[in-house]
């Protein structure tokens, strides 16, 4: 069986049917020289099987600091808090205001040499995010 895309007018024309169709499968679509997938945000989050494992330390014991660190997709997203609950919720907010910059200009973020392996893991993100979902659900804790 052969995949075949659709020409941007065809659909166009038969926008809600086309999407109908993409709840099932992907659809694609040609424009110009691009081929573009139009699949439903809850896919992306069952495809990437996205967990963001973190790790906290207490840098200054006499202050009670902790913060989360060692991430290996995001390593410049960064939870601080006084307690691991506060650093938790701390590095889930620094990584939906990064996932949302990411977005903002994916055109080049995505084409960044240091940035393309997160295209795939900031997608899920946003999909967790525009499906309302809890980002916090896919934070695992790696340990020291």
């Amino acid at each position: 069986m052969e995949v075949v895309a659709k020409g941007a007018s065809e659909a166009r024309k038969n926008f809600s049917l086309f999407l109908d169709e993409a709840e099932k499968r992907p659809g694609f679509i040609n424009r110009r020289r691009s081929t573009y997938i139009v699949i439903p945000s809850n896919a992306i989050e069952k495809i990437a099987s996205l967990k963001i494992k973190v790790a906290y330390c207490h840098d200054d014991m006499d202050a009670g600091r902790v913060y989360y660190t060692k991430n290996p997709v995001f390593p410049d997203v960064v939870g601080w808090g006084d307690t691991k609950e506060q650093a938790l919720s701390s590095f889930v907010d620094g990584l939906k205001d990064f996932c949302s910059i990411f977005y903002e200009d994916f055109y080049g973020f995505s084409r960044a040499p240091n940035r393309q392996g997160q295209v795939f893991p900031v997608l899920a993100i946003l999909s967790i995010m525009s499906n309302g979902g809890d980002v916090s659900e896919i934070i695992e804790d790696g340990g020291n």
